[in-house]
């Protein structure tokens, strides 16, 4: 069969890999140039910058337009050169070009991915990596060239068991051991952690070589020998052609486990049982790429994985955190004092929550010191973090809640894993979490609050913390975190334009902000100079329209997160009416609304969220009295399971006119069953907020 390739600007790299990869073979190929000229070969040689047909015709690369390759029924007779390839690198490189061919637009190809955990008797364990990847395009080249993986060295020891790069002509260049560095990690940033950067960079690697790599690390002295949790992701952004979790225990542990969205029959392992031990093996083969889409669920909430524990119950975990965390929720003198200063005058316990909240915030700055697993999961003494100034998630929740204790307000530092990091359903007990939080129980109500934030006014948290599940020692529970409603999570746009017989638009703009938006707004300009904001807001003015001029602006409580973040401007957006004829044409600036997450007619994922919003517009339009209206949008009202949106125009009097619409989102994810009816919605809701209002001139 005659195989074609296309070449629109230049070769593909899989092209020039099946090229490099396969040796000249005696088969009736066809080039044909962007000229229209056509060569027939027997044999194809890729140079640096042209073809060589039959070891004798030099053609350009840039002239190939279409390679027409009659693809052999059997395998090729194996070549002299062939020949003196081991056999092993041999069935390699016939597998990269069947996966090269098969995705010839792929930017790589993982050949094999393969981690082992083994447990043995005393506690202690291994991991091992194997991994072997295809270079299809420039990009791959460094990703899966330097390669680094950071370990504790108290606990943990490294070892690089071979690693090399194999070339397409089956050369093999092994890395020599002495390039492998142990660094300490790069300073600069926020976290201060114990450990230590292994790494190492395979040798020579360029597009169409194979970089394979083995690597073991070693936990000499586990934290806690109960403590084992393997847990793996079958699938990449690239195709991989072998994934496969291998699982060793001894005979007398019983592991627990949960597969997730592994295909029909892929989610039982495969067991072997030894003299002393048991294997579970679990294994997919040929597993697509990865796709990204709009919006989707993190990269571990969809594919395929399985995670593992000893443990079938949470008593274990429990138990261990709470020891911790006991021990540095302590009350200290210092600590006494600094609440009473802090809450001094306060009119109410709530009052006095909320200048705690706002106090560990802004002045325990973010930055993350971690000496063992304890203080990374349980944090520092509460004196200690005072006393710094200084601590990350978990030491910030350990004294909000010490600090609480001395008001009278019962709280707990909660364990979650960020909407943004995963999804962790708790159904198999595990040490799986990224995020400290604190549960607070007030005047009969359990809420959540995140003292890691800088600019969240009370009562608000951050939104990735929205929709997740908790883990909380202290009350042995395992809860889960509701979404806020969507007035908590509000933005009002209030706006009056009045329009000039001229066709400019004068406009007194007014933003109101409620929850995580308001942060997000508000931190937007605390980290920023304030000599920068007003050429950021006159910025956000021209995107309406360019020729606009901000002429007064105010924003209220940048920096005092107790009281509301607000933005009031003036500006005028010159020649903004449309005229066409004795028509004029009006839209309202800033309102138009589009949804890029379904801009796809059909979606394998997800839509997900951090979670839920409601934004308002209340405009108010003002028209020359030689305006008469032609035609307004009429009124609408939509609605699914997963969000609604209203909208008017009112004319109030011959020259008045009011706009009001809402918009509210009550849910964080959009399964993939209801995308369509969803996407219908919101193009409704973008293409109304897109109507333009048509006037005649009298």
């Amino acid at each position: 069969m005659l195989r074609k390739i296309t070449c629109p600007f230049r070769m593909p790299c899989s092209v020039l890999l099946l090229l490099l990869l396969t040796p000249p073979i005696a088969h009736a190929h066809v080039v044909k140039t962007y000229d229209g000229e056509e060569v027939r070969c027997e044999t194809v040689t890729y140079g640096h910058d042209e073809l060589l047909l039959d070891g004798n015709t030099a053609i350009p690369r840039e002239r190939v337009k279409e390679i027409f390759f009659e693809m052999p029924k059997i395998a090729p007779a194996v070549s002299e050169q062939t020949k003196e390839i081991p056999q092993d690198i041999q069935e390699i490189l016939k597998q990269a070009q069947e996966q090269a061919r098969k995705y010839p637009d792929a930017d790589g190809i993982v050949l094999l991915d393969d981690g082992e955990y083994v447990l043995n008797e005393d506690g202690t364990n291994v991991y091992r990596y194997h991994f072997r990847g295809l270079i299809l395009k420039e990009e791959k080249k460094k990703e899966w060239s330097d390669q680094s993986v950071h370990f504790d060295e108290k606990r943990e020891r490294m070892k690089l068991v071979w690693a090399r790069t194999i070339r397409p002509t089956g050369e093999v260049l092994p890395l020599d051991p002495a390039t492998v560095t142990i660094t300490d990690p790069a300073g600069g940033g926020v976290s201060f952690g114990k450990g230590k950067i292994f790494s190492y960079t395979l040798p020579e690697t360029d597009v169409g070589c194979i970089v394979e790599y083995l690597y073991e690390r070693e936990e000499f002295d586990p934290f806690d020998k109960e403590m084992f949790f393997p847990r793996f992701y079958f699938q990449a952004y690239e195709p991989v052609r072998r994934s496969r979790m291998t699982v060793t225990i001894p005979k007398t542990k019983t592991l627990n486990y949960k597969a997730y969205r592994m295909p029909e029959g892929k989610g039982t392992p495969r067991i072997i049982s030894g003299e002393s031990a048991i294997t579970y093996v679990w294994e997919l083969t040929d597993v697509e790429p990865l796709i990204p889409e709009p919006s989707m669920p993190p990269y571990s909430a969809v594919v395929p994985s399985v995670e593992a524990s000893l443990f079938k119950s949470w008593d274990y975990i429990f138990d261990w955190l709470t020891r911790l965390q006991e021990r540095r929720i302590q009350v200290t003198p210092e600590i006494e004092q600094a609440v009473r200063e802090i809450t001094a005058d306060a009119a109410d316990q709530e009052e006095k929550v909320a200048r705690i909240y706002h106090f560990i915030q802004q002045y325990i700055r973010y930055i993350s010191i971690k000496g063992s697993i304890g203080s990374g999961w349980s944090g520092h003494e509460a004196f200690y973090t005072l006393q710094n100034k200084y601590g990350d998630c978990i030491d910030k929740s350990i004294l909000f809640t010490t600090m609480l204790n001395v008001i009278g307000v019962k709280s707990e530092p909660i364990i979650i894993l960020t909407n943004r990091a995963g999804v962790a359903d708790r159904s198999i007990p595990s040490m799986r979490g990224n995020h400290a939080i604190t549960l607070v129980h007030l005047n009969g109500r359990d809420f959540y609050l995140d003292a890691t934030s800088t600019s969240h006014r009370y009562p608000a948290f951050r939104a990735d913390d929205h929709g997740v599940t908790t883990i909380n020692a202290l009350r042995r529970e395992i809860g889960f975190i509701d979404l806020p409603k969507p007035e908590q999570n509000r933005r009002t746009y209030t706006l009056s334009v009045r329009i000039l017989p001229n066709g400019d638009a004068e406009t007194e703009y007014a933003s109101a902000y409620v929850g995580d938006y308001e942060a997000r707004v508000r931190g937007f300009y605390m980290v920023r100079k304030e000599s920068d904001h007003e050429r950021m807001l006159a910025n956000m003015v021209s995107s309406y329209s360019p020729d606009a001029t901000l002429k007064h602006y105010h924003l209220d409580n940048v920096y005092d997160i107790s009281k509301p973040f607000s933005m009031h401007l003036s500006y005028t957006l010159r020649d903004y009416v449309v005229e066409a004829g004795d028509l004029r044409i009006f839209a309202i600036p800033g309102a138009e609304m589009d949804f890029p997450e379904v801009t796809l007619p059909e979606r394998k994922y997800d839509i997900a969220y951090d979670t839920g919003f409601e934004m308002i517009h209340d405009v108010t339009i003002t028209v020359p009295e030689t305006y008469r209206v032609k035609y307004l949008p009429p009124e609408i009202s939509l609605k699914t399971s997963y969000a609604t949106y209203s909208a008017s125009y009112t004319a109030k009097n011959d020259t008045t006119l009011v706009f009001h619409d809402d918009f509210r989102r009550t849910k964080r994810v959009v399964p993939v069953r209801d995308y369509v009816e969803y996407k219908t919605f919101l193009q409704k809701v973008s293409k109304y907020s897109k109507e333009q209002l048509f006037f005649s001139v009298e």
